[in-house]
């Protein structure tokens, strides 16, 4: 059970790639609900 052992390194690597994938993913939301 490594995600016991450590749940603060992989929460800390899944956050840096949370927050350049957001900026990418909001613009696209922003169109879908302009079109919409």
């Amino acid at each position: 059970m490594p995600d016991f052992t450590r749940p603060f390194e992989p929460k800390r690597s899944i956050k840096p790639q949370t927050i350049p994938r957001k900026p990418r993913f909001h613009p696209r939301l922003m169109r879908n609900i302009s079109k919409t």
